[in-house]
């Protein structure tokens, strides 16, 4: 049997064993993958400090864009709607036709493009008036409180002699694709422009010719080509509308005012008249416009 003063001195021996393992594992294993990490860390933080060096002058331009885009927000004076639909663009248009006088068109829904939250309408706008009348028109539309775009516009100046008065006319056909814009966007700021607020500026009619061309009326009631739309080709022969919506239906050969139809194209969806105005041949071609039958006539 161990005496007491020999247990007590292995109790110690023991003790110490363990503290001075402990101390070894600690000072030779734990601490040094420690600081090993702490070293590692200190040098990724150093980094990502040097990497930050003159943010402050990338924050500038940042800022005016911002700046730039919340005027832009703040300025837009276009009131832009949820929903939109065709009877809603016809009376928008016909509001517009109120100030400027009346205007011969029809208009045909031809689509709709959705993009998430907002998308437009696409309408096909056809018709004749005076330069002035059309020009009135297109300013209210670009310029007016809804959102509204015209994508494309063709027009093209024709002479025409009133078959009872004799009295000369210079008349604009026309037609335009209009897009009209509609967005989910509640928090867009509120807009309290309206027609009134619109300005139209005065402009010269560049169709106006130096020298009026000596057109003799259409007396027979022929078909005015540059007046008239392309509706059809059947079996060789072309159904084209005149300015009234009345439709002839035409051979190659066939009397038009001021000349002949000369081709139908059905692969190419056209047809060609040679016109004679005044001792001057032309060429005037039609072609056919493909669209969703849905259609209004002012």
């Amino acid at each position: 049997m161990l005496s007491y003063q020999l247990r007590n001195i292995l109790i110690v021996i023991g003790f110490l064993l363990i503290v001075s393992l402990t101390g070894g594992y600690l000072t030779l294993f734990y601490y040094p993958e420690k600081i090993e990490k702490a070293n590692k860390e200190v040098v990724r933080v150093k980094k990502q400090i040097n990497s930050l060096d003159g943010i402050e002058y990338q924050f500038a331009p940042l800022r005016k864009t911002l700046k730039e885009k919340q005027e832009r927000f703040n300025s837009i004076d276009k009131r832009i709607v949820r929903t939109l639909s065709s009877a809603s663009t016809y009376y928008y248009l016909n509001l517009i036709l109120n100030r400027i006088g009346f205007i011969d068109f029809n208009m045909m829904y031809t689509g709709t493009r959705q993009f998430g939250k907002y998308g437009y309408n696409i309408y096909r706008i056809r018709g004749e008036a005076s330069y002035q009348k059309i020009y009135q028109l297109v300013w209210y539309l670009e310029r007016g409180p809804f959102l509204y775009h015209i994508e494309r516009l063709s027009l093209k100046g024709v002479e025409s002699k009133d078959p009872e008065t004799k009295e000369l006319q210079l008349l604009v056909p026309f037609e335009m694709e209009l897009h009209g814009y509609f967005a989910d966007l509640p928090k867009l700021p509120r807009v309290k422009r309206s027609l009134n607020d619109v300005k139209v500026v005065p402009v010269h009619n560049p169709f106006t010719p130096y020298v009026f061309r000596n057109i003799p009326a259409n007396t027979e009631g022929l078909l005015e080509v540059e007046r008239a739309e392309l509706k059809a080709i059947v079996s060789n022969k072309a159904l084209i509308a005149d300015q009234n919506g009345k439709v002839y239906t035409l051979s190659v050969g066939d009397r038009v005012f001021l000349g002949y139809l000369t081709r139908i194209d059905p692969k190419g969806n056209r047809v060609e008249f040679t016109l004679n105005k005044g001792g001057v041949v032309e060429k005037v071609e039609l072609k056919l416009n493909f669209g969703t039958a849905k259609e209004s006539k002012e």
